[in-house]
């Protein structure tokens, strides 16, 4: 476990579940507020970084609302899925390997509207998530 790994969990003993809940929800949120004013200012990669981070805040929430438990720390957005009871369809379980691979392997901002359509950027989240 790293250090803000410890941070995190020990902020978290000093909260209930509904704050805990609140607290991801709020993150997924702020950062899907953030993938918009990037996406905006045709800063694509940092958008669907952004987007990344919303969707596995928004899935880490499920996580501990489902199974009342601390989410895995980890950041790949399948495994976190798999984890919630989403019904995900083999579409859904690419798009989100898509995001983490994207992000891990091309780091030339210039293509990243080549590998997602600015649509799908905008509208990963909602779409994922339905």
């Amino acid at each position: 476990m790293n250090f803000t790994s410890v941070l995190y969990y020990a902020n978290v003993k000093n909260m209930n579940e509904k704050e805990i809940l609140k607290n991801w929800a709020n993150g997924s949120k702020q950062d899907l507020e953030t993938a918009e004013i990037l996406f905006e200012n045709k800063k694509y990669h940092h958008a669907l970084f952004f987007c990344h981070l919303s969707l596995e805040k928004y899935l880490k929430a499920i996580i501990v609302k489902t199974t009342r438990k601390a989410p895995p720390l980890i950041h790949d957005l399948v495994r976190l899925a798999e984890k919630t009871d989403i019904k995900l369809t083999n579409k859904m379980k690419n798009e989100l390997a898509d995001i983490s691979l994207y992000l891990i392997y091309r780091q030339d901002m210039t293509t990243t509207s080549l590998v997602f359509s600015r649509k799908q950027i905008r509208n990963l989240p909602q779409s994922i998530l339905k």
